[in-house]
């Protein structure tokens, strides 16, 4: 699964585009589609549930169980405040920091840690270009793809594959191999279901369980979670 490296960000197939790749990413995110990049990367969060791997350690801490909603606004918080921050800034560092220290708390594979990064930004690339008012351009898709290999390299993630491309299929093959169904998956999907809940009056709670599966539309991840 890590035979795929990451190209350094100072090679020059990546350094034509660094520049200006933050501006990009803030643009697309604040501006262009902010909504379209904010549901997809929730919804991407039920993606990773379906990994018994990744499920297990979020079963054990109970995090989503139990303060699903709060859970749910903190991962938020701190995925998007690293996301618009630029990188070598005191508040993106602090940011960091903490993720990672939360982090070192459990032992986490590297590649879950890469298959969480990258359907952080996929599923948006992924959910723009299906619903959005246009799809994105190639240049803005590779500045999206380098934020996140710099997202990935401060937060000590090895080997992330080098392009959008290679993501996709890296992406295809690790679901292949660790995709699948537990009772882990279930208990900690339905812990952010309840968070996400929470977010609406008690009359609408009955219709986010049905709407968030159709917005995933993926039968093999809803079947790993036990839908």
């Amino acid at each position: 699964m890590s035979a795929i490296r990451t190209i350094p960000l100072d090679s020059p197939l990546e350094s034509k585009r660094a520049s200006d790749s933050y501006a990009v990413l803030q643009r697309i995110v604040e501006h262009s589609f902010p909504v379209e990049f904010t549901l997809a990367g929730e919804l991407a969060q039920f993606e990773t549930f379906a990994i018994p791997r990744i499920s297990k350690i979020l079963h054990r801490t109970r995090q989503y169980e139990d303060k699903g909603l709060k859970r749910l606004d903190d991962t938020k918080a701190n995925l998007y405040g690293i996301f618009l921050a630029e990188q070598g800034s005191q508040k993106r560092q602090a940011m960091l920091e903490h993720l990672n220290w939360v982090h070192a708390h459990y032992s986490i594979d590297n590649d879950d840690n890469i298959y969480t990064l990258i359907r952080m930004f996929l599923n948006p690339i992924e959910w723009i270009n299906t619903w959005g008012s246009r799809p994105l351009s190639r240049t803005e898709i590779d500045a999206l793809i380098i934020e996140l290999i710099k997202i990935g390299d401060e937060m000590g993630i090895r080997e992330i594959p080098s392009s959008y491309d290679s993501m996709k299929v890296w992406q295809e093959q690790y679901r292949a191999t660790h995709q699948r169904y537990h009772e882990d998956n279930h208990a900690v999907a339905q812990g952010m279901m309840s968070g996400i809940e929470e977010h609406f009056p008690k009359i609408f709670r009955p219709l986010v369980g049905p709407l968030v599966r159709a917005l995933l539309n993926k039968p093999e991840c809803l079947m790993a979670m036990g839908y």
